[in-house]
């Protein structure tokens, strides 16, 4: 049960970083008012992760340093698509969280007690 939920924060972390940095490069590339309706989608998850941290780092819950890191990795690989690519439909930018998650569960080692 454990590594599940450990597999689920990393997983959280890839989707929160995926869409912050989607929303950033939405913002980069619309800076003029008004905000379409998925920048304003993405913003709001975007601080709703970013206050749901804030809020485990007072209660000293944090999430690991990988977890932090996957979703950092994961902003600069969706905010790198959307630059690169500015057609992109949004829902690429969970793809991505998709495809950053299976890497990282490629690389991390679980340990199971037996």
């Amino acid at each position: 049960m454990r590594t599940l939920a450990r597999l689920g924060t990393l997983f959280a972390c890839c989707l929160w970083g995926a869409i912050a940095g989607w929303a950033v490069a939405l913002a980069a590339a619309e800076p003029e008012p008004p905000p379409g309706p998925t920048l304003l989608a993405y913003g709001a998850v975007t601080l709703f992760c970013g206050g749901y941290l804030l809020g485990s780092w007072i209660r000293g819950r944090t999430p690991s340093v990988l977890a932090l890191r996957a979703a950092a990795v994961t902003a600069v690989a969706a905010l790198a698509a959307k630059a690169l690519v500015p057609g992109l439909a949004a829902w690429v930018a969970i793809l991505i969280a998709a495809a950053v998650f299976g890497i990282l569960c490629g690389l991390v080692r679980t340990h199971e007690r037996r």
